[in-house]
């Protein structure tokens, strides 16, 4: 195995301890964490477009959301061509960006988290990617990842059957991960 995959299990690995235990942290000492999420065209808000993907409204929401995130995270930082710093970088921060200032057409009051928005920029950036570079095993893992997660269509449109589920942070998740695919296929390095 090359050394990058190892490296890359062991940021995922780090990423989803951190979520746990921001978690665990959140869960028996009351500090309330949540409220550090995405609040809509509020400028305390704000900083929940860096803090929104480490904070889980509970266990559930925490477990739905750990096991996609790691596998389209070691799958991005395995493969140099990907640029995964940058990427994942970019889909953090566009796909929270993006909750911040669509999420306020439904309501300013609510608070968006969870590492969703994460997810979904990363399995649209992969199955484009994975498209670009010809690599049919990034193609193959990413819809198996998108087949259990739920659904990019159902996921990225408003469901009034579902109001607690921010189509917002899934809709900027999937539209910066296209955004980041789109610019890296046209990429040019420096000389």
């Amino acid at each position: 195995m090359p050394k990058s995959f190892f490296n890359s299990v062991r940021f995922a690995n780090q990423l989803v301890m951190i979520i746990v235990i921001l978690e665990i942290v959140d869960s028996f000492t009351g500090f309330g964490l949540d409220r550090f999420g995405i609040r809509p065209w509020s400028i305390v808000g704000f900083i929940g477009v860096v803090f929104a993907p480490l904070l889980h409204y509970g266990w559930d929401h925490l477990f739905t959301n750990t096991i996609p995130l790691w596998v389209n995270t070691v799958i991005l930082f395995s493969e140099k061509k990907f640029r995964p710093e940058w990427t994942f970088g970019v889909i953090w921060i566009a796909s929270g960006l993006g909750t911040w200032i669509i999420g306020g057409f439904r309501s300013v009051d609510s608070i968006h988290l969870g590492a969703s928005s994460v997810i979904f920029g990363l399995v649209c950036y992969l199955i484009l990617m994975g498209i670009f570079l010809g690599r049919f095993l990034t193609i193959l893992v990413s819809f198996i990842v998108l087949f259990f997660f739920g659904g990019i269509l159902t996921g990225v449109l408003p469901n009034p059957e579902m109001p607690q589920v921010s189509w917002e942070a899934h809709f900027s998740g999937a539209l910066s991960g296209i955004l980041a695919a789109i610019h890296n296929k046209f990429y040019k390095k420096p000389q």
